[in-house]
């Protein structure tokens, strides 16, 4: 009776550990399955109507600039419910829409969730002086699991830079820069880390290093640890 009842007490502390890094590792999987669809449709939109900046898109303020990016990406992507810049059910309402209502969303055959909104319709806004963001047209942001919460950035809510000739996931190696303005700037990892997730920084890490241990430990960087143990 004893035993079992040791084992049932570690079964209680390790079994929503395990739970959390199931879900962690499915989040990962679905990020990296979005992104990839996302850029291979990006690539095709280039090759065949050029970049956003030759577009005419609307100013980021209006509705028109989100629903022309949606149109194009709308032809390369599996969309099973493309809901504007004026529909619901497509992405988390209110204060989880950190995208507002200029912004067009949709979800994916996958059931993911997407939001796309215009940034600089020049394609001329840049991230300091880094070379791969220069030329900035639009946001993506990612809902991997569509309107199923926690509905939040650093969890299931992540963000890219789409420009001229790509799309980078927010939080890169290349942004950080602890000597600048950049030490306080929410869309890098170190922001991610120290804020253990709450913040738009975290997109890289999740792609390039594959797991979700900021949401534990806030002592990891790209030249250092890239897990809590």
């Amino acid at each position: 009776m004893i035993t079992l009842s040791i084992i049932g007490v570690v079964a209680a502390m390790t079994l929503p550990s395990l739970i959390q890094k199931n879900v962690e590792k499915t989040t990962v999987a679905q990020l990296k399955k979005t992104y990839s669809a996302m850029s291979q449709a990006y690539l095709s939109i280039l090759s065949e109507e050029g970049s956003p900046d030759t577009w005419g898109l609307a100013d980021k303020m209006t509705e028109g600039g989100g629903k022309a990016l949606m149109d194009r990406f709308a032809k390369y992507l599996k969309i099973i419910k493309n809901c504007g810049t004026t529909e619901k059910g497509c992405y988390s309402e209110g204060s989880y829409d950190t995208q507002g209502n200029t912004a067009a969303k949709a979800v994916l055959g996958d059931g993911s969730a997407i939001s796309l909104k215009v940034w600089n319709q020049a394609c001329s806004s840049s991230y300091g002086g880094i070379k791969q963001l220069q030329n900035m047209c639009a946001i993506l942001e990612v809902d991997v699991n569509g309107l199923k919460k926690p509905n939040k950035n650093g969890r299931d809510i992540f963000r890219f830079f789409i420009t001229k000739n790509s799309i980078y996931p927010y939080g890169t190696a290349m942004q950080e820069d602890k000597s600048s303005e950049n030490f306080e700037d929410n869309l890098t990892f170190e922001h991610c880390a120290r804020h253990k997730g709450d913040s738009l920084g975290c997109t890289a890490w999740v792609l390039y290093n594959e797991n979700m241990e900021y949401l534990r430990c806030s002592d990891l960087s790209w030249d250092g640890k890239k897990k809590c143990k």
